[in-house]
């Protein structure tokens, strides 16, 4: 099984709101594939992976739940920033609230 991952550019204004909570996250754009494969979260990109083979991220990394359906339709979730020291545990988190939430999706914003 081969991971779908895809690498979008924000601006940098995308990244200054403090996104802790249930927010409308609807600044995020609507993921794109541009048929790179690069895991490398770097300041002022986002990947968006699957709930699955979402990586272990540090703090201050701001992520976004969706549940994208067969049809190509894409439903914003939940919207955080991430807390803990330790990168396992973030990613616990993430995992966790993505479960309960339905969502098999996730976009990571670097910090």
């Amino acid at each position: 099984m081969v991971a779908s991952v895809s690498v979008l550019d924000f601006s940098s204004d995308l990244l200054q709101p403090d996104l802790r909570g249930p927010r409308d996250c609807s600044r995020h754009s609507e993921p794109s594939t541009d048929g790179t494969s690069d895991h490398v979260l770097r300041p002022g990109t986002a990947i968006v992976v699957s709930l699955i083979y979402c990586p272990e991220v540090p703090s201050g990394t701001r992520y976004e739940l969706a549940r994208r359906e067969s049809d190509g339709s894409r439903k914003s979730l939940y919207c955080g920033t991430l807390s803990h020291p330790a990168p396992s545990l973030n990613l616990a988190r993430i995992r966790r609230r993505g479960a309960c939430l339905g969502a098999n999706e996730v976009v990571l914003s670097a910090p």
